[in-house]
């Protein structure tokens, strides 16, 4: 390689890692919108990430008996092909469906067992940029509403999917 192909590289590289260090500020800084609003609403924090791209919810919280699990995402693009690991399409009904593997998994500030069983609790996608409303719409349209289903114990519960759209 000549050296311009050298530079060509590294400049190539230098883009992607500023591509993704912004990345990671715009995730962190929607992560604190989020947390804020809710705790201005009254909302208590049970459990929240330890740094952006953290496994796991970015906050689960309470109020008044219903706890919510909040994912940020500040993002260009995002289909429910992203959201797996929270909600899926059933591969045979097509239902939409909570997904309580990863739910049980990554929660680990309160039992997760006694969330499932009460079913009263919800998921909010919090989205942040300049297309977040028309994501949220097609996301909606992909989920086919706002309702994601689960089992748990042989009963069957509802989890409300809450769509944030902000452009902050």
């Amino acid at each position: 390689m000549d050296l311009k192909g050298l530079a060509a590289a590294q400049q190539a590289g230098d883009a992607r890692r500023l591509a993704s260090y912004l990345g990671n500020l715009k995730g962190a800084y929607t992560q604190w919108l989020a947390r804020n609003e809710r705790l201005a609403q009254g909302w208590r924090v049970i459990q929240e990430a330890p740094h952006v791209n953290a496994p796991g919810y970015d906050l689960v919280l309470a109020q008044g008996g219903v706890y919510r699990l909040v994912e940020t995402k500040a993002r260009a693009r995002l289909s429910l092909g992203d959201l797996h690991t929270y909600v899926f399409k059933h591969d045979i009904t097509g239902e939409l469906r909570f997904n309580i593997e990863y739910f049980t998994r990554n929660l680990t500030q309160a039992d997760p067992r006694t969330l499932l069983r009460s079913g009263n609790f919800e998921i909010e996608f919090y989205l942040n940029g300049p297309d977040s409303t028309r994501l949220a719409q097609e996301l909606i349209a992909q989920m086919g509403g706002t309702v994601a289903r689960y089992k748990f114990e042989d009963v069957e519960h509802e989890v409300r999917i809450i769509l944030k759209a902000v452009s902050q």
